[in-house]
């Protein structure tokens, strides 16, 4: 039984209590605070009672593990009105009187730890891709989302990490909510981290709204098909293998190569394409500021973190930028919602501010690193072509070989390719003769064409030999 060892005024302590024994307020009790931290083993536990708080709280104590349920107060008076992080009043203000006392589900249940994982047993209702607070036995707090479902128990993914968890003194909160991002046009020219924080010493971002990171269901037979040409400012990707608006593609490359100074210059020159009624002169999007980019690194190193930094703020691109970096030192976990943080922030900017938006997402083999540390342990596939092999249309590929002859960019042509290309150029949207000589160069092209023979240029059409060909032929 519970022994009842001081009573003062508003505050009882209750001491004693065994694994067999049931402690729960009376409903004239409300609680000052959860059970003591230091004082908590399997046979003994303190829990705090105080007239001051309205809250109320009943304890399980069972064998190893304790869960219990807090409520809190709520009432429209507490409008205008400022409490401390446990729900009570401190701004010298008279009482909230309730209007009614919600659950908030919390968890001392914590059975196990795996990697970025931590085990929960005996929760109530779990649902999928919730969001958790861990608070932990030092006060600190960290956020997790729900990965697995099985009855009652629950596997939750720690965000920033799961060093000094325990099943002692950890307690765990399910919010019901799932992962949501703030999003606003202020972001543009902003740094965060893989979370969404910011981390450039900038003011605060009013959020314009909170969206999902799964993102909304989308209908593929609504979608508008890709035939707008992205400009990249690299002759070998815009003359050979141009992409689209709307398409995603790869940049395969390795250790060594410069595929981050490729990314950062798409960043700088990257523009969309537009073509003049009856003229051959290109030229980009009128209005450079209806064009933006979100860039999110995933596992880089510092360098690599302020290689981008730099490069952005030099070239005065960086207003226009939305970068997001996740550090080969920050949590593995994080960088599993840095991407979709990332695509949810391009997607309010491209359908609630009216931008056209260029993603970009790097390195995808640190990504695919930190999905295999959570996924099954039979999957026998590498993440990397699970995740881009069969959703990208097409590859730009970057060639060592022409990197260690100093060549740059070192893309090679070849095996490079853009699949929707066909459908962004041509008359009426780059130049007529674009997909004809795509694989031997537009105007600088046809000056080298020239030194060889015309009979040898199998692959273009007579009839554009015969308008380009001459060497007085208007361009």
């Amino acid at each position: 039984m519970l022994e009842k060892l001081r009573a003062r005024e508003s505050l009882v302590v209750l001491l004693g209590f065994s694994q067999d024994d049931i402690c729960s307020t009376a409903y004239g009790f409300p609680v000052k605070m959860v059970v003591a931290q230091n004082s908590i083993d399997m046979e003994e536990g303190i829990l705090e009672i105080g007239m001051g708080m309205r809250q109320y709280i009943s304890v399980a104590y069972d064998a190893f593990l304790l869960p219990y349920v807090l409520k809190t107060p709520v009432s429209l008076d507490m409008l205008g009105r400022i409490f401390n992080g446990s729900g009570k009043p401190i701004d010298n203000g008279p009482p909230i009187l309730p209007e009614a006392y919600l659950d908030i589900s919390e968890y001392r249940t914590v059975s196990g730890v795996a990697g970025p994982l931590v085990i929960l047993d005996k929760v109530k209702g779990p649902k999928y891709q919730e969001i958790v607070n861990i608070r932990l036995g030092d006060g600190t707090t960290r956020r997790g989302q729900v990965l697995e479902v099985d009855g009652e128990k629950a596997v939750v993914q720690v965000f920033e990490g799961t060093s000094g968890i325990d099943n002692k003194y950890t307690t765990v909160q399910f919010t019901g909510e799932v992962l949501k991002t703030p999003v606003s046009l202020d972001m543009l020219g902003r740094i965060f981290n893989g979370s969404g924080k910011p981390i450039d010493n900038g003011p605060p971002i009013l959020p314009e709204a909170y969206l999902d990171i799964s993102g909304s269901s989308i209908n593929p037979s609504e979608r508008t098909y890709p035939e707008e040409m992205i400009q990249t400012g690299i002759s070998t990707i815009d003359v050979m293998n141009s992409i689209a608006r709307g398409q995603k593609i790869p940049l395969f490359s390795a250790a060594g190569l410069p595929h981050n100074e490729i990314a950062a210059q798409i960043c700088r020159q990257a523009g969309l394409v537009k073509r003049l009624e009856k003229s051959d002169n290109l030229l980009e999007d009128g209005e450079e500021d209806n064009f933006a980019i979100v860039f999110a690194a995933m596992g880089v190193n510092m360098e690599t973190a302020q290689f981008f930094k730099r490069d952005f703020e030099e070239n005065g691109s960086m207003e226009r930028v939305t970068l997001f970096l996740n550090l080969a030192n920050d949590p593995t976990i994080e960088r599993i919602i840095t991407p979709r943080i990332a695509l949810t922030t391009a997607e309010y900017l491209a359908y609630e501010c009216g931008k056209h938006v260029l993603v970009i997402l790097t390195d995808m083999s640190s990504y695919a690193d930190a999905l295999r540390e959570i996924t099954y342990k039979a999957d026998i596939t590498h993440p990397t072509p699970d995740l881009t092999g069969y959703i990208t249309e097409g590859q730009i590929y970057i060639d060592r070989q022409l990197h260690n002859r100093q060549i740059y960019p070192p893309i090679n042509v070849l095996p490079s390719l853009s699949r929707l290309m066909k459908s962004a150029i041509g008359e009426g949207m780059t130049r007529r003769d674009h997909a004809d000589v795509s694989n031997q160069s537009l105007d600088l092209a046809w000056i080298l064409l020239r030194i060889f023979p015309r009979e040898l240029l199998h692959r273009i059409p007579a009839k554009t030999l015969d308008q380009y060909y001459s060497r007085d032929a208007a361009h």
